[in-house]
């Protein structure tokens, strides 16, 4: 895979329809993927038991369960999809997430249709519902307000790059456009695999949450792709390169919340830098640490 790159055609900037229905028993794609384990998710601060059988998911949340029949599973992270995206969305909101068994990061290999299941914890009993898209889509996160779904689209034509969209979870529409650098003023076409993700609210002036994502464009240099989850923009942080094979490295890359502050590294090269927002203009500071 290669890094991002900042271009996009214009062509692909329209409005793509979706369709919002109820989940029905027996609707979800029927897969050979292996059933996911128990898994714990954040969602809306509170803990989440995530139990995955070959014909449903059951969620229980705030003491209440809510099964979703059909063949659903957790967002993962990583292109094999062997992680869970255990800190469920950026949302404060109630909202969890499942996509069709056996998708990765970029959802369904050649999909010309995709599905996400969708459980609304506000109310009780919590709501489901179902989102289909017309490409192929991978989940990326939920607004902190749980009213905006952001998606990975693959875009074959273009050898294998992705770009972000969201959705409008009210009306179950792709908005037009894509989420573009706001520092560099372009969409963004992306490259790479992802390693780890946190998520952050900085600054601390403005409370926004970010969801930072690290990835390694495999020949390339790294990044992190920040996205906005509040205000639905991204800024892209370069790195280092390393002169290292993917296969290498890969492994010994991390990504989270250290004393307060944001941490990158790599064990195997010895590196570490924290990354900072800048008060004054759309950007983050790198700094190595010591």
């Amino acid at each position: 895979m290669q890094r991002r790159r900042s271009r996009m055609s214009r062509s692909f900037v329209i409005a793509v329809a979706a369709t919002v229905s109820p989940i029905a028993a027996g609707a979800a794609p029927s897969t050979s993927a292996s059933v996911s384990p128990i898994v714990v998710l954040d969602v809306g601060g509170s803990a989440a038991t995530v139990r995955v059988s070959a014909s449903a998911v059951s969620v229980r949340l705030d003491g209440a369960t809510t099964s979703v029949p059909g063949a659903w599973d957790v967002p993962t992270l990583g292109r094999a999809g062997a992680r869970p995206w255990r800190e469920g969305g950026a949302s404060n909101a109630k909202v969890l997430v499942l996509v069709e068994r056996g998708a990765t990061e970029f959802g369904l290999p050649a999909a010309t249709k995709t599905r996400f299941a969708l459980i609304d914890a506000t109310s009780i009993p919590a709501t489901t519902r179902t989102i289909a898209l017309n490409g192929q889509f991978g989940y990326d996160t939920v607004s902190p307000d749980g009213k905006t779904l952001f998606v990975l689209e693959s875009k074959r034509r273009t050898g294998g790059a992705y770009v972000v969209r969201s959705v409008d979870l009210r009306t179950g529409l792709l908005a037009p456009g894509i989420v573009f650098d706001k520092a560099r003023g372009n969409p963004l076409e992306m490259y790479g695999q992802s390693l780890a993700r946190t998520v952050a609210s900085m600054p601390a002036t403005r409370r926004d949450v970010w969801v930072l994502t690290l990835y390694d464009s495999q020949g390339a240099a790294p990044f992190v792709h920040a996205l906005n989850a509040s205000s639905g923009y991204a800024l892209c942080i370069d790195l280092p390169p390393h002169g290292r094979t993917f296969a290498s490295v890969a492994k010994h890359w991390s990504l989270g919340r250290q004393h307060g502050q944001v941490v990158v590294g790599n064990s195997l090269l010895g590196a570490r830098w924290t990354i900072r927002p800048d008060d004054h203009v759309p950007a983050f500071t790198l700094s190595p640490v010591e």
